[in-house]
């Protein structure tokens, strides 16, 4: 009788243990980084070298960055709803990329173990997201040999028309190596915008505001696309 007890106690803390392990699995606490460029790119491709232009001289208002970021955390906590969500300072995303273009690969290996453990230990999180714009892409718009670089409006002379672009990164950490995937629907035509086909032309704000719209259409998308992938089901 007593060896009955004994091993049905035993089970009985054995299965609270591992429900209480189970628990804590599924839920946490996850950090989030959101940061965009500073500025809207233009970007227009001629046929020579001598023909592209890349003008990011339009500083860009904080309603973008602050578009993607309620968008990013009411999808998550809507979708996710075991987590906690915490906003991480944006200065650490891009300490991240700074760190990338000038260390090499190994150093950088260590600084993204060294950069995720500090943030695990300052905020408490399991996990991490990062969401930022590709820095630069290769045009797979109109396939033209040159690389498209920022979030912003796109012309030249392989198209009349003008199409607002911006392609989201997410970078998802559960360990120092991250998940890295990209939004899929990343460019839109936008109607009623006049042609700008030299650098001392300017985008007026009317413009800028209408390109503005078009880009948080993207995002909007582009978020949906990233967290309905099977590499987000560990917070499901």
């Amino acid at each position: 009788m007593f060896f009955m007890k004994t091993t049905i106690f035993l089970l009985i803390s054995f299965f609270l243990i591992h429900s209480a392990d189970c628990q804590t699995n599924q839920s946490g606490k996850v950090g989030v980084i959101v940061c965009l460029d500073d500025s809207l790119t233009h970007n227009y491709i001629g046929i020579t070298i001598f023909q592209l232009i890349l003008n990011d001289k339009y500083p860009f208002p904080d309603d973008l960055e602050n578009h993607l970021k309620d968008t990013v955390f009411n999808y998550l906590n809507a979708a996710f709803p075991k987590h906690e969500f915490i906003e991480i300072e944006r200065t650490y995303g891009k300490d991240y990329f700074r760190q990338k273009t000038r260390l090499t690969n190994k150093e950088f290996k260590e600084f993204r173990s060294n950069w995720y453990a500090s943030l695990q230990e300052k905020y408490g999180i399991s996990s991490l997201i990062f969401i930022q714009n590709s820095e630069s892409f290769y045009d797979i718009i109109y396939n033209s040999t040159y690389p498209i670089r920022g979030y912003g409006l796109y012309n030249g002379t392989l198209t009349n028309a003008n199409i607002a672009y911006i392609l989201l990164e997410s970078y998802f950490f559960q360990e120092p190596k991250p998940v890295i995937l990209e939004g899929l629907t990343f460019f839109k035509k936008v109607k009623e915008l006049p042609r700008v086909t030299k650098i001392t032309d300017s985008l007026s704000t009317e413009n800028i505001v209408k390109i503005g719209v078009e880009l948080e259409r993207l995002v909007d998308i582009q978020i949906s696309e990233i967290f309905h992938t099977p590499e987000y089901n560990p917070l499901r």
